[in-house]
């Protein structure tokens, strides 16, 4: 089977992708205990997918939810989400390329949600999104990590369900390439 014709992968990957535009789209308080779907998003087509698929894709579903997001409600873009999606596809691609080991989705969601944390963080910080930030130095950083720690305190699923969501979809793969797709069974590059 070549790289291109790859239809579990682009299923899941689509799959995910509409419940990534749902999660975005959604209320806030509806979203509140759902499963968190960014990093699994972004692991999994970096993973499945050819590189400029995978990117082409996060950054696409990114740029689409943000229009709609905006046309609604005057929400300006996320921009710390594109950095975020290009490195955590990336590291789907390097980490998931060639094995879907629980202890390997574990780490890259890990990392992934922790690039997520930081960079986005980091960003409002820059943008000066609270009076508290105005001065720009390594205390009023920290404060903007302390910040996104509370955020998280009240929001459990955004940290928690990223796991599960990445199970689910590496999971999804590993039975339904097993059962219907065999040509789309992750085997190490060494045993191929």
């Amino acid at each position: 089977m070549t790289d291109t014709n790859k239809p579990l992968a682009w299923l899941l990957a689509l799959l995910t992708a509409a419940y990534v535009v749902a999660f975005r789209v959604l209320p806030y308080d509806v979203t509140y205990w759902l499963l968190w779907p960014f990093t699994a998003f972004g692991l999994y087509a970096g993973a499945r997918l050819k590189w400029w698929q995978s990117l082409g894709l996060v950054l696409g579903v990114q740029l689409a939810t943000d229009a709609v997001l905006y046309a609604w409600h005057q929400w300006p873009a996320s921009v710390g989400m594109y950095p975020t999606y290009v490195l955590v596809a990336l590291l789907g691609r390097w980490l998931l390329h060639t094995s879907h080991a629980p202890v390997r989705v574990f780490v890259g969601t890990t990392v992934g949600y922790a690039l997520f944390f930081l960079i986005t963080n980091a960003i409002a910080w820059a943008e000066n999104s609270v009076p508290e930030y105005r001065e720009k130095n390594f205390d009023t950083l920290m404060l903007a990590y302390r910040k996104g720690l509370e955020f998280l305190k009240m929001r459990p699923m955004q940290a928690f369900g990223q796991y599960g969501m990445a199970a689910l979809v590496f999971g999804a793969h590993a039975v339904l390439a097993k059962v219907w797709f065999p040509a789309e069974v992750v085997r190490p590059e060494t045993a191929r």
